[in-house]
């Protein structure tokens, strides 16, 4: 039942601090009258206790002052935020589409699933490991300078696509 909030508690000391501007915010530890938010969007602790830890990407604690400052008075007793992989990739597939059109179109035409895609990031390959969406995830919007979408793998090959992502100096 509490799968995640152990997870949570494993990932973060029992003490966490956020930071707020310069300075140092108080420590904290996590309550059950805090916020919840998974992709973006408010839910219940009852409904964080059923996220699948295997399925969450990040997790993050923030004490009042910083769940304040992003959430209003809903956040004054804290807040925790939690990104799923398929949010992830949902919002990189997104981002990386504002740069390639060929990209776009073949997720758009064959379906999201680009488990079978290679990613390069500035010329390094990717490696396939449990990291690998929230590299891509992480990637901020405004690094990216190209995204090009290369299929040139020989018939038969389990690679089908490479993604070369090019950021900003």
């Amino acid at each position: 039942m509490k799968k995640l909030f152990v997870l949570l508690l494993s990932m973060t000391p029992l003490f966490l601090f956020a930071q707020s501007g310069s300075k140092a915010a108080t420590a904290q530890t996590p309550s059950k009258d805090q916020l919840c938010v998974v992709d973006n969007k408010v839910i219940t602790r009852q409904e964080l206790d059923k996220v699948n830890p295997e399925n969450v990407v990040d997790i993050q604690v923030l004490n009042s002052a910083a769940a304040k400052a992003l959430y209003g008075d809903s956040g004054v007793n804290g807040a925790i935020i939690v990104v799923t992989k398929k949010f992830a990739i949902s919002s990189y597939q997104e981002k990386f589409s504002d740069f390639s059109a060929d990209y776009e179109s073949y997720l758009t035409s064959h379906g999201t699933d680009d488990k079978q895609f290679i990613y390069i990031i500035n010329n390094m390959a990717l490696p396939k490991d449990k990291n690998e969406v929230r590299k891509l995830y992480d990637i901020p919007k405004d690094k990216i300078e190209s995204v090009v979408f290369i299929q040139d793998q020989p018939e038969g090959s389990k690679i089908l696509a490479k993604v070369a992502i090019t950021t900003k100096k």
